[in-house]
């Protein structure tokens, strides 16, 4: 078995990410095949559940983050202190959204044998700025 780790400090936190290899057993067979709608609203959308949306009950905190900052002097303490804050709410933001992604995937591939996904359409930004073009 091969083992990696990796130390990364961001924001100043510090995180360990392991790699470790395993051998693939595959899943048993359901028979049931599901649809999902990827859209910018929501990141996914199925018959049994609908995404949350992280940025949205985020919005308030990062308004008022972004507002502060702006009052603050250019190259003060409490200004780069703010910045630190807003960083660190936007990386929380990205986390959550990360962690769905991962949930969602994770519980479509174990229920179904098929999985077909359709694009909201829009332009390629609007789906970015969302985090769901990745």
């Amino acid at each position: 078995m091969h083992q990696n780790c990796t130390i990364v400090r961001k924001n100043g936190r510090y995180h360990a990410c392991f790699a470790v290899e395993q051998d693939r057993q595959p899943l048993p067979k359901t028979g049931k095949e599901v649809g999902v709608d990827l859209g910018i609203k929501y990141l996914a959308v199925t018959s049994f559940f609908t995404s949350p949306c992280y940025l949205r009950k985020s919005e308030r905190r990062l308004k008022q983050l972004q507002r502060l900052v702006s009052k603050k002097k250019k190259g003060s303490h409490r200004r780069k202190k703010t910045i630190h804050l807003l960083a660190r709410l936007h990386e929380r933001i990205a986390n959550q959204r990360k962690d769905t992604a991962h949930r969602i995937s994770h519980q479509l591939v174990k229920r179904y044998d098929l999985l077909a996904f359709s694009m909201a359409r829009g332009s390629r930004a609007s789906v970015s700025s969302y985090g769901i073009g990745k």
